[in-house]
């Protein structure tokens, strides 16, 4: 591997822009700092996970790392209070997490629950919402870029590329409304592929796709990562195939719903304890 591409696959210019911006803070407000004892720290952080605690969301989402270690943090900060094993609303849960970061987006816990099907009011137990969280959460950019492949999936306008090839065949990410007949912010919301609204967008996550189907975009998605975002994270082909393994129908919502419930999948991410859910 390439310096460059070791570099980019480990996120180390966001950890090195990160500690050298702490550094100069840090020199502000006590000139005797020093330098080099601070980046000791801070690097040795980030091999024990403690870099994200009481940080800002933009910084926990920067790296799979961090989103990983953001996941441990509130699976340790939680997981041992009795309460939390106690159903609670989805506005009881997003206030945990804006314990240990301020600024975390409420979208970012609305989507576990559209895939819990949690009811009235976005009802889970804390386990629950953590192991869906955590798939939501540290896979999101594969997530993204699948969602943004149901249209053609829906309509049947995937064509699986040839064996061999990476090449992206359906659904680069949709473009910006091009409408300029209103003002209006509803004219202003975003597409997918061309058709559906942001609106739609919920309706186009529970609509259901032949598995088969569904596996196929899934594994050419996760080759095509590899070898265009290999900074990111995404499900091992394994165990895609072991998820969907006889499945005939799945909807976006199922499918993580299901890797949710998958050993497989949580022993790849090594951040929760195994947890039998029915």
């Amino acid at each position: 591997m390439d310096p460059d591409a070791y570099l980019k696959k480990h996120h180390l210019l966001t950890y090195v822009e990160d500690a050298v911006c702490l550094l100069l803070a840090r020199k502000d407000e006590d000139p005797k700092t020093k330098p080099f004892q601070l980046l000791a720290g801070y690097f040795k952080s980030v091999l024990d996970d403690s870099q994200v605690v009481f940080r800002e969301y933009n910084f926990i989402s920067s790296t799979p790392r961090n989103r990983k270690a953001f996941v441990r943090l509130i699976w340790q900060t939680y997981s041992g209070v009795p309460e939390a094993r106690e159903p609670m609303r989805l506005a009881e849960l997003h206030s945990l997490v804006r314990l240990l970061c301020a600024d975390f987006p409420l979208g970012e816990t609305e989507k576990v629950a559209l895939h819990e099907h949690s009811g009235a009011g976005g009802i889970l137990s804390f386990p629950d919402f953590m192991y869906t969280f955590q798939i939501t959460f540290y896979f999101d950019c594969f997530l993204g870029h699948l969602k943004s492949m149901l249209p053609g999936l829906l309509t049947g306008a995937y064509i699986p590329p040839l064996y061999g090839q990476f090449t992206a065949v359906v659904v680069p990410l949709p473009p910006a409304p091009n409408n300029t007949s209103s003002n209006s912010p509803s004219s202003t919301s975003k597409s997918i592929h061309g058709v559906e609204t942001e609106a739609n967008e919920a309706k186009v996550c529970s609509r259901t796709v032949e598995g088969g189907v569904f596996l196929e975009a899934a594994l050419g998605l996760c080759r095509r990562m590899g070898e265009r975002e290999p900074g990111q994270s995404y499900p091992s082909q394994e165990a895609l195939k072991e998820v969907l393994s006889g499945v005939e129908q799945l909807s976006l919502n199922e499918f993580v719903v299901k890797l949710s419930l998958s050993e497989t999948i949580n022993r790849e991410i090594g951040v929760l304890p195994v947890c039998k859910r029915i």
